[in-house]
């Protein structure tokens, strides 16, 4: 869970992370009316008011060097994408509609290092940038291969 990486904290256990995953969708009923997938700006506000995490900015239309700019400050980037068109192999296929990641890091060779919690295989997951970058969609309704870039910055 995203949350729990910022803030530097360990899940104990999947009881734990179900527990937490109760509590946002409380959360989420409560502030939007609706529970599923949320938009980069309604993460934003999970972040903010139920986490209580300062420093979280929206920035939309990224580039791969706003991301290693914002990296190399030491933030956290949380991206909503596309899951179906990561490719990542670990996936069950087809893979997610929708799916949002944690970028924490990138090689030397360029690529990213992620927190992908939608496989057991995800931490320090590698993606091509291109890849990402293509994958890097918001969540409108349904349509996401449609959906608008944007990055959520922590930190």
């Amino acid at each position: 869970m995203a949350a729990s990486y910022i803030k530097g904290l360990a899940i104990p256990n999947p009881d734990f992370a179900d527990q937490k995953l109760h509590e946002i969708k409380d959360f989420e009923l409560q502030r939007f009316g609706y529970h599923k997938d949320t938009t980069a700006e309604e993460t934003a506000v999970i972040l903010k008011e139920f986490y209580k995490i300062n420093g979280v900015k929206v920035v939309y239309d990224p580039a791969v060097a706003d991301i290693k700019s914002a990296l190399n400050e030491k933030k956290v980037i949380i991206i909503p994408a596309a899951g179906r068109k990561l490719g990542n192999p670990y996936f069950r296929q087809p893979g997610p509609l929708y799916h949002m990641l944690v970028i924490k890091g990138y090689t030397k060779e360029g690529n990213f290092v992620t927190n992908d919690p939608g496989t057991r295989r995800g931490a320090d997951f590698i993606y091509d940038p291109g890849v990402l970058m293509n994958a890097i969609h918001d969540w409108n309704g349904g349509d996401v291969d449609q959906g608008r870039k944007v990055m959520i910055v922590v930190g």
